[in-house]
């Protein structure tokens, strides 16, 4: 393979790489630290329905499996049930402010597109979220939005 080839790919793979990390820090240092009670708190599966804004305003499931956070992010991930299909995706995000907890989504599988943001108010130690998302619609290819409410699984138990 010839030398300037390498040096090209080299370059271009270390710009692209440079440039992810560069935007994660960039993203990261907006999020508040995440105290230890807050972790114990958050660290839970959430389940509820999100409604989009539509003629018919259609009620979908949603389950955040599971969230776990770290010193300042908070991962998981979900399930909704779309035109018959299960569709798995990964949240991150953290607090913005002590208040709210903001939440991005994306579809687990490359296939199908799927992205968005969730937005929830976040009371102290709450065992219900409720908030607002953004995405992009699957069906419609479109932007949609709506309300969603989650409650902590171990809420309902009680």
């Amino acid at each position: 393979m010839d030398p300037e080839l390498i040096y090209l790919l080299t370059g271009i793979g270390t710009g692209i790489i440079g440039n992810t990390i560069y935007d994660g820090i960039q993203h990261v240092r907006n999020f508040l630290p995440i105290i230890n009670a807050r972790k114990k708190a958050v660290s839970k599966k959430w389940e509820g329905e999100f409604s989009q804004v539509q003629a018919d305003s259609t009620k979908k499931t949603f389950t955040i499996s599971f969230l776990e956070a770290n010193s300042k992010v908070i991962t998981g991930t979900g399930e909704y049930l779309e035109m018959n299909e299960a569709v798995q995706i990964e949240v991150t995000g953290g607090f913005y402010r002590d208040d709210y907890l903001q939440l991005n989504y994306k579809n687990k599988g490359k296939t199908i597109f799927i992205h968005g943001l969730l937005i929830l108010h976040w009371l102290n130690n709450p065992t219900t979220l409720k908030g607002k998302f953004v995405g992009v619609g699957r069906e419609s290819s479109e932007i949609i939005s709506g309300n969603i409410e989650l409650t902590c699984s171990k809420a309902t138990k009680a």
